[in-house]
């Protein structure tokens, strides 16, 4: 061995070292969701303002059906509410079983307000019936039949989901058998236990990582019979993912679902680095000359690097994250090739051709075939686009419909309503009364265009009931809401200053109104989003719309427009790379072309499929593009070579072809099968990712075969000289 592959793989051991002790610090995200919050500093500023004043997000709603109406479930219902209030995770708790809910009741005679858990009835059913015949209670608190309510618990801003979820799911373990025994049942869900879950899939999936390994290992050995590229494969991927992993622990970058399949990337995309590596070494000594192989793996590892930032060009942080992960992990890719890969296989003493490549023949130039493909894979893609719908979900299209978690969700947000849109309203000093009507104008306008679907949870019913009860006369008329704004504030001074703060700033000028929505798709929030604007600006009200969820909603919303923003981009980057590489503007537009076929082919398989664009399907156009570099750019770095030695520009691809084909067959059957392992995910999002993927790994390969010497033929009529 000579001293220089032993300083090359020393260097690389000690880079490995030290990323190692980098990767004990990574960690699995508290809070998955969390990632996807926009990076930009002044939305941090403006949330962080926010939930100072308010309570009224990352909330958790905790329903229990068949308590109410009973003796014996009142009392569990009290008690729930109490150890929820001493949770540490707490901020406040409301519920009808809370002191903080006011009440107010009206007789011929009299008018008492007080909280509801003070109240006593006759009868258990007669406190379901008060209950649910108290307008301010419905949808928020009990449902519309009055034998469900729900705890409204607000969390500490400095609490992750994980924390949250496992003190939740704690408490409802304890009560469990209680209201087993009273024939009831209780459910927990809300964006913090939905993050949680997903953060416990992204644990559980990880586990593929090493399968993922094992069969890309598996792979090398049956394609190449070399125990040396199987020796080479082990040391390159081990020293990526230290590299990865590494990176993500120096510079804190939690462990999340995109940074998890930028892993899931890496490891095929290295033992496909090794395969070409492997071809090259064959080549230089069945031919006993020097191949220079540095230029194809230096432009190879730039292309997929471009591909990965292409992704970033978006506002989410996990994304953002993980285009970063894949350019640290594509570099320690390709210089590993030369540090590690070469100097593994140089020991071998007799190597063989790559299976498949002895197989090989000069594959016949067929316009006809070429023709036919390009229209066929044209209209297909044309028609798959224009079925493409965005509709972003930050974490309920992380779970499958299965997922007991999801299961939850459907089931309370059914009766009270599923992720919180806060809307923030500034109530004017001189005309408070007007503001308030102008608000309630809003709400009903917007839930009648939702089909009253809409559940808003805010301070208005709460002061239009006691409105009513205060103003009757003895005929039985009232006043549905204080009619001055110094009879509003007589009513405000019935509540506690803690009762307001879910509903009011403390200087009493910002009102909020917390609205569950009934769906969880960026596409129906967006129209709602819109019918607030205008509902808004019809009422003459100063609103914002802030929160975790509609931040996610927006963020997520953009990724699909960013996607095809970043393809754009990166196709002109790499086009101006093959430019410079090729020397040749005909040659490089063909390596352009015959790679952005199979990406539109892939992303039409989400219209094809009825795959709305989510975490895994939004990020793959970009991706893809560059990975498909990879193969193509060693094709097209062959391409050049044959030219400069005087073959004609058809003869040359035809060549190039006949020589890689083998390669380029085995890196995509070795991508497309590592790929694979991410339809045994847990996360839906892996697996859509892993379908459009294997689409267009497969278009790509065909059209290389088949519709690059079409475009070569075409484009590239000048040798290179």
């Amino acid at each position: 061995m000579s001293k220089r592959v032993v300083t090359r793989l020393s260097a690389s051991l000690a880079v490995a070292v030290v990323f190692l002790f980098g990767a004990s610090k990574a960690h699995i995200t508290g809070d998955a969701s969390a990632a996807m919050l926009p990076s930009d500093p002044t939305w941090h500023a403006e949330y962080q303002a926010y939930i100072d004043e308010f309570p009224g997000d990352n909330s958790v709603l905790l329903a229990t059906d068949g308590l109410l109406c009973t003796a014996q479930g009142w009392e569990l219902l009290k008690a729930i509410h109490d150890d929820l209030e001493n949770l540490a995770h707490t901020r406040m708790v409301i519920s009808i079983a809370g002191e903080a809910t006011k009440y107010a009741r009206a007789t011929s005679d009299e008018i008492s307000v007080g909280s509801f858990a003070h109240l006593t009835f006759d009868k258990a059913t007669d406190r379901c019936e008060a209950a649910a015949s108290y307008k301010p209670f419905v949808r928020t608190l009990v449902s519309e039949q009055g034998t469900k309510s729900v705890f409204v618990v607000f969390s500490k801003p400095e609490q992750d989901a994980v924390s949250i979820t496992t003190d939740m799911l704690n408490l409802v373990k304890r009560y469990q058998p209680a209201i087993d025994a009273l024939g009831g049942t209780i459910e927990v869900t809300g964006e913090p236990i939905l993050s949680a879950e997903v953060s416990a899939l992204v644990a559980n999936d990880s586990r593929y990582i090493a399968l993922t390994f094992m069969i890309m290992l598996a792979l090398l050995a049956l394609f190449t019979r070399s125990i040396h590229a199987v020796v080479a494969t082990l040391a390159l991927t081990t020293f990526v993912l230290s590299v990865a992993y590494g990176t993500m622990g120096w510079l804190e970058i939690s462990i999340t679902p995109a940074t998890t399949l930028t892993v899931f990337l890496l490891v095929p995309l290295t033992s496909a680095f090794v395969i070409h590596a492997f071809a090259y070494d064959t080549r230089k000594r069945m031919s006993g000359t020097r191949i220079n192989a540095n230029m194809a793996f230096v432009f190879a590892g730039i292309s997929t690097c471009i591909g990965f930032a292409a992704t970033g060009m978006t506002p989410a942080q996990d994304i953002q994250n993980m285009a970063l992960m894949g350019i640290v992990g594509i570099i320690a890719a390709a210089s590993g090739v030369f540090a590690i890969v070469f100097p593994i296989l140089g020991m071998g003493k007799s190597p063989r051709p790559l299976i498949g490549s002895r197989y090989a023949i000069k594959i016949l130039a067929n316009p006809l075939l070429g023709i036919t493909l390009l229209v066929a894979l044209s209209a297909l893609s044309v028609y798959g686009l224009a079925k493409i719908e965005f509709n972003y979900s930050p974490t309920t299209s992380s779970l499958g419909a299965d997922n007991p978690a999801r299961v939850s969700y459907e089931k309370i947000r059914h009766d009270f309503g599923g992720m919180g849109v806060p809307v923030l309203f500034r109530i004017d000093p001189d005309q408070q009364v007007q503001t308030w009507l102008s608000i309630n104008n809003l709400v009903q306008e917007i839930q009648a265009e939702h089909n009253d679907k809409l559940v808003a949870n805010w301070l208005f019913p709460h002061l239009n009931e006691l409105s009513e009860k205060f103003s009757l006369d003895d005929h039985g008329n009232f006043h549905s809401f204080p009619k001055s704004d110094e009879a509003l504030e007589q009513f405000l001074l019935l509540f506690d200053p803690q009762q307001l703060e879910p509903y009011l700033s403390e200087d009493r000028n910002i009102a909020q109104l917390m609205l569950q929505i009934p769906y969880s798709g960026s596409r129906d929030y967006i129209e709602l989003r819109n019918s607030i604007e205008v509902a808004a600006s019809r009422n003459g009200l100063d609103h914002t719309i802030t929160g975790r969820v509609p931040a996610f909603f927006e963020s997520g919303h953009r990724i699909g427009v960013d996607t095809i923003q970043g393809l754009f981009v990166g196709a002109c980057l790499l086009f101006t790379l093959l430019c410079i590489l090729f020397k040749s503007i005909q040659l490089a537009l063909a390596g352009i072309i015959v790679n952005i076929i199979p990406v539109t082919v892939g992303l039409a398989t989400l219209g094809l499929f009825q795959v709305s664009i989510d975490m895994g399907s939004s990020i793959v156009a970009a991706i893809a593009f560059g990975i498909l570099l990879d193969d193509s750019m060693h094709l097209l770095v062959r391409v050049r070579d044959y030219v400069t030695q005087g073959y004609d520009p058809s003869t040359a691809v035809f060549q190039a072809l006949n020589e890689l084909v083998g390669p380029i067959t085995a890196t995509t059957f070795t991508i497309a099968l590592g790929f694979s392992i991410l339809f045994l995910a847990d996360l839906p999002s892996f697996s859509n990712f892993a379908l459009v993927m294997l689409v267009t790994l497969f278009s790509a390969l065909v059209t290389d075969i088949v519709a690059l010497p079409l475009f070569v033929k075409w484009l590239y009529r000048d040798p290179i000289r």
